[in-house]
């Protein structure tokens, strides 16, 4: 008996194979991620207020649209700061970012450092300098400047730098006094940082050139001029040599002293009994007599003197050339 092969009426199981691996295949096409972000283990961050997604990590595909997504605070210069890769994506979340088209992978942390210069802290020390010289009412000359910073390290952010100085309200540009100074880098205020300064001014006053006994007139070669401390100068110092020299010294002088008004006098040009020339200008009255001074007397004093006729006394100055001027209003 022949029998006749069996004939399939339904389609063929290599045709379904077929099909089944092409939808396969579109089902996998469709899962392929559309963009890629991949974090970097460390990022260096120039001066900036913020990071963004472009800053920390690669990206590819359509992530390369989200690069400037702020995803953190920048660090300060020379700081570190770290962020998890959970952070970022909750911040790209926020953004209203879909993360099921994306594909975020790399490193698990961040590690940010804020790109920084170490200040130059002389080069800031010569601003301040140049600052109090221009403000101080002292000569440059003659005054010792000292300018020590109080830090040791500072860091700031690449740009242009400026300073701006700030002097202590009541300071007088002598003595010590904390001087801040702020850094700004690009026209923005980065860095205060405080200087500790000395201002020590000097100044010319005549001082003893020799030892001088006392109730000497002093001469012109007994007085020379010296510097010394304006903080040290006594109040009534005398700094010109010619209202020193024709003066007679009250106690003795060793060499170096200051002279002062305390320490000289006039000398003496009148004696006591001594008889001295007298004008006397009273009520439009102009008279010229002689008088008997009452005691000794000196350029500028008021001495006492009696009439030599009628032993009246009266009151009158002591003049450059010994007369004794007598003067009512």
């Amino acid at each position: 008996m022949i029998r006749k092969p069996h004939i399939f009426s339904g389609p063929s199981p290599w045709i379904a194979v077929v099909v089944a691996a092409e939808i396969l295949g579109m089902a996998f096409s469709a899962a392929e991620p559309s963009g890629t972000i991949r974090l970097r283990d460390t990022a260096t961050i120039n001066a900036k207020s913020c990071v963004c997604l472009g800053d920390i990590a690669e990206l590819s595909g359509t992530a390369e649209a989200l690069s400037e997504i702020s995803i953190t605070s920048a660090p300060p210069a020379g700081r570190v700061k770290n962020i998890s890769a959970t952070m970022v994506s909750s911040r790209l979340r926020q953004s209203g970012v879909d993360l099921q088209d994306l594909v975020l992978d790399g490193a698990d942390r961040v590690v940010l450092l804020g790109n920084a210069n170490i200040l130059a802290l002389n080069r800031m020390a010569e601003s301040l300098f140049d600052c109090l010289v221009s403000s101080m009412p002292w000569d440059p000359a003659r005054t010792d400047i000292d300018i020590q910073p109080v830090q040791q390290s500072v860091y700031i952010p690449d740009g242009d730098i400026s300073y701006e100085w700030q002097f202590p309200a009541r300071w007088d540009f002598s003595g010590s006094a904390t001087v801040r100074g702020t850094v700004l880098v690009n026209g923005r205020a980065e860095k205060q940082i405080p200087f500790r300064v000395t201002v020590i001014p000097h100044i010319q006053v005549a001082v003893a050139s020799t030892d001088i006994p006392r109730g000497r007139q002093v001469s012109a070669s007994d007085v020379t001029l010296q510097e010394i401390p304006l903080a040290e100068r006594p109040a009534d110092a005398i700094t010109s040599p010619e209202n020193v020299i024709g003066q007679v010294t009250r106690r003795t002088l060793l060499k170096g002293t200051v002279f002062t008004d305390r320490v000289l006098e006039f000398p003496k040009i009148i004696r006591k009994n001594q008889i001295v020339p007298v004008e006397i200008a009273e009520g439009g009255i102009y008279l010229q007599t002689k008088a008997r001074a009452l005691s000794d007397a000196k350029i500028g004093d008021r001495l006492l003197c009696a009439n030599l006729s009628s032993q009246q006394q009266f009151e009158g100055i002591v003049q450059e050339d010994g007369r004794v001027i007598v003067s009512n209003p």
